[in-house]
């Protein structure tokens, strides 16, 4: 680039004033960045300025601009030299640590996709090679070669880690604490990043549990490729805090004890401690509380010498206009009076009284608080001078701020927001506003309103560089304006934030390059984030064995507003897949399938939707859809005489609506809140010409560990038909009434094997005591069971199941190991089961 701007510098200098007859520039789609026109006179302002234009578009090394000499003019041609970028590396040779972590370096010194320059990756190997040093690799060489192809640079890099500097040996007075901390032992390769960050912990560790004036200490002796370590603990002493009157807990304590964040007491730490005790106290009101602490070999105590509050059961305000106070306040203290002071002036400032005097005075006897308040001058608005660089219609004048008017700020800036909005709407690029106030004077203040409008810019044309996947005409609909529309700086920004919020570009760069006439070409630099994404989640339980979740998501579909999703579960039992595409918002269609065996018979569903997803509360989230639906059943190997249906697939067109609302605090672990899902689904059996209702509602309710989830289902046809067995009701399983197997409750044909029920209820309770922050000991219970019918529901009839477990936490999900006892061998046969599972379900 310093080439680039060199070259050009000389040939200003050189050229004189000529006519243009033609220009020669390849690239057409930035020919609008060119200020140099046909017919004009070359100048070497304009020669700096096609050469500043093009450097900025970040696609050029080099930008060359010359002339040659014509009959009746110059001809100008412009060179560039296209921009090399980083691309991405290959790696050789013996690395010696973890891939893993050499693409963490990669990722947070190498300069992927920046421009190219030889000192960048220079200073990338110089980094690497320090790195390695730290990583226990001190003669580690790397080497780097180059390859290009298109406008990208591959590096190649080759490494040798060499010998490993070793730890011969570890010597520490607090083996314990070391081993606690610290990973590295002896015979490891001395990892020194890994070495301080242990220090480290060791020191936030010994700071966090009050060891205070603890000190740290290492040395290293490296010799013939080996290091010998010498760290030295001091824990200093531990100190307990104490309080008297002062509520000091673990959360408070690190805040309010300014000690505990560097681990020294000294006479500053102590003081600090104290201002913060102050106004703690304050806060729980004490009147004049004075901190008192006491520093001894094993406590540091706080107390409040003169432990005495001023309780307040009335408060009467004398003021010739009415004010009420919109906080409650329980004691009276110097804060009390701050407070009440700050509220009631603020209200007589939006009255126009800016100087109000206000005395307190408090009644022990009757704990009454009376407010003299004295409101002071009422100030109006003085004289208003108006600078402005343009001339402001009349009508303006009626809706901003008027002499003679009752001051107040809120009406100064109504007044500069709508000047400015005024301005931008007239087209103005980027006006200012502002107002002076001047010294009141006899109960009027003066106004001067300064106002620089600026100029008016015509976009003569938009440039959208680094696209590639995403058309430039749907980037352009993200914008309020376009081709030849006047611009302001606020639209600008506007354009720039809907780019960044799409999620489509991890870079948007906009410039505004001004041009002759008031004209300016708007470039906009973007680079795009992939449009897919690909998930997984891998699963297993003692019901269903072990399933495969993955999820694509590609935006952008058909190369336009939509995204793409694509979902799919396998499992010994299940397997389920969903294809949807979505809309800007709400709107989805979705082609769906479940395979579902139980082993006598399996059925399959083939359907596709039209939905509408959308949120009519805070926590409320609705999703209405119209769906039609292929049940088959194969592989039957129950008596035919059994089924209900005959064997031909059923049709089925329904109107599905969900509606979830949801106020748990977390969702994979939720400890308080609750949770309501409704599911209402009237539908059509076509081939019977037949009408069910299914309507099913499960709920959580969570306080601390301990948990309950219901979940009632009921189908109401009429005539007593009997719907497809794809769409009764299943239950039982790892999840709920854990005794029976998966989907084994209810009623059973001949061989055993279930065929659902038209209704269902299961309740659960669980409670999970606390053991270690991941470690918890699961207690639980389980009543429920499908029936034919609901008036088949008994309690008698329920299966009921209570248990043990263990469960622990991971990221994606609860991993549980539980024993369930049957309470009731009359319902169901089994007497004992071991329930498992990991990860979360689909």
């Amino acid at each position: 680039m310093k080439k680039g701007f060199i070259f050009a510098f000389i040939l200003v200098l050189s050229i004189k004033a000529q006519t243009i007859k033609k220009i020669n520039f390849s690239d057409n789609k930035l020919f609008s960045l060119i200020p140099i026109k046909e017919g004009e006179t070359l100048t070497p302002s304009l020669t700096k300025e096609t050469v500043v234009n093009l450097y900025k578009t970040g696609l050029f090394y080099n930008v060359k601009v010359y002339t040659e000499k014509d009959k009746n003019g110059v001809i100008v041609n412009i060179e560039t030299v296209p921009a090399e970028y980083f691309g991405e590396i290959t790696t050789k040779g013996k690395i010696g640590i973890k891939k893993r972590r050499l693409k963490k370096l990669y990722r947070e010194f190498y300069p992927f996709k920046s421009q190219f320059r030889k000192e960048k990756m220079e200073i990338f190997i110089k980094t690497l090679k320090e790195k390695f040093a730290e990583l226990g690799y001190p003669d580690a060489k790397i080497t780097y070669s180059l390859e290009k192809k298109d406008n990208k640079i591959f590096p190649i890099i080759t490494i040798d880690c060499g010998k490993p500097l070793i730890v011969q040996s570890i010597k520490t007075n607090n083996k314990k604490l070391y081993k606690k901390f610290v990973k590295i032992r002896e015979k490891d390769v001395y990892n020194k990043e890994l070495f301080l960050h242990g220090i480290k912990k060791m020191r936030n560790y010994l700071q966090k549990n009050h060891y205070l004036n603890s000190k740290i200490k290492f040395r290293e002796k490296i010799e013939n490729g080996k290091v010998k370590l010498t760290i030295i603990i001091k824990k200093g002493k531990k100190f307990r805090i104490e309080s008297e009157n002062i509520p000091i807990s673990e959360d408070n304590a690190e805040e309010l004890c300014a000690f505990l964040k560097t681990g020294r007491l000294n006479d500053a730490t102590i003081k600090i401690t104290e201002k913060n005790l102050y106004f703690k106290a304050l806060q729980l009101g004490y009147d004049n509380p004075k901190i008192n602490i006491e520093v001894n070999k094993e406590f540091l105590k706080c107390r409040i010498e003169n432990p005495s509050k001023k309780e307040i059961k009335k408060i009467a305000i004398e003021c010739d206009i009415p004010i009420k106070l919109t906080k409650k306040f329980k004691y009276y203290n110097k804060l009390t009076k701050s407070e009440i002071y700050s509220e009631i002036s603020e209200k007589l400032s939006k009255s126009g009284y800016l100087k109000p005097k206000i005395k307190f005075d408090y009644n022990s006897a009757s704990k009454t608080l009376k407010v003299k308040v004295n409101k002071g001058i009422l100030f109006r608005i003085g004289e208003i001078k108006t600078n402005s660089d343009i001339k402001l219609p009349e009508n303006i004048y009626k809706n901003i701020i008027r002499k003679g008017e009752v001051f107040d700020k809120k009406k100064i800036t109504d007044t500069i927001t709508f000047l400015k909005s005024y301005l931008l709407g007239e087209g103005y690029f980027n006006p200012e506003v502002n107002i002076r106030i001047g010294r009141p004077s006899e109960g009027l203040i003066p106004l001067s309103i300064n106002i620089k409008a600026g100029k008016k810019i015509i976009l003569s044309d938009i440039v959208v560089l680094g696209n590639k996947k995403i058309k430039t005409n749907h980037i352009l609909k993200f914008a309020s304006f376009s081709k030849g529309d006047v611009v302001c700086k606020p639209c600008i920004e506007e354009f720039k934030t809907k780019l960044e919020f799409s999620g489509f570009f991890s870079l948007v760069k906009i410039d505004l390059i001004q041009k002759e006439n008031n004209k300016a070409v708007l470039l906009v630099k973007v680079r795009e984030n992939k449009l897919y994404s690909f998930s997984y989640a891998v699963g297993i339980n003692s019901d269903e064995g072990l399933r495969f979740t993955a999820k694509i998501k590609k935006k952008y579909l058909f190369n336009n507003f939509f995204n793409g999703t694509t979902i799919f579960r396998i499992s010994t039992k299940r397997t389920q897949g969903y294809f949807t595409v979505s809309g800007k918002k709400h709107f989805l269609s979705s082609i769906y399938f479940t395979i579902e065996d139980k082993d006598d018979y399996k059925f399959s569903r083939f359907g596709f939707s039209f939905s509408y997803a959308g949120n009519i509360l805070s926590h409320t989230r609705i999703i209405e859809s119209l769906e039609f639906t292929k049940n088959n059943l194969t592989n039957i190997r129950v008596p035919i005489e059994e089924i209900d249906k005959d064997l031909q697939p059923d049709y089925t067109i329904g109107l599905k609506n969900n509606i979830l609302y949801d106020k748990r605090n977390d969702i994979l672990f939720p400890t308080k809140g609750f949770f309501i899902n409704a599911n209402i689904f009237p539908a059509y059996v076509v081939n019977d010409d037949k009408f069910f209702l299914k309507a099913n509602v499960k709920t959580g309710i969570y306080f601390k560990n301990f948990e309950i989830i219901t979940n009632i289902g009921k189908i109401f046809t009429k005539n007593d038909y009997q719907i497809p067995i794809p769409q009764r009701f299943f239950a039982g399983g790892s999840t709920n009434l854990r005794i029976s197997s998966f989907e084994q409750a209810g009623p059973l044909f001949s061989t055993g094997v279930p065929k659902g029920g038209n209704f269902m209820f299961v309740f659960s309770a669980e409670y999970k005591y606390h053991l270690t922050d991941i470690y918890y000991l699961t207690f639980f219970t389980d009543i429920g069971n499908v029936w034919e019918n609901s008036s088949d529901f008994s309690f008698e009839s329920c299966i009921k199941d209570a248990g043990i477990g263990l469960m622990v936490k991971t990221p994606i999900g609860p991993i549980k190991i539980q024993l369930a006892k049957n309470l009731d061998k009359d319902t169901f046969p089994s007497n004992l089961k071991l329930v498992f599972s990991l990860g979360a379900t689909f």
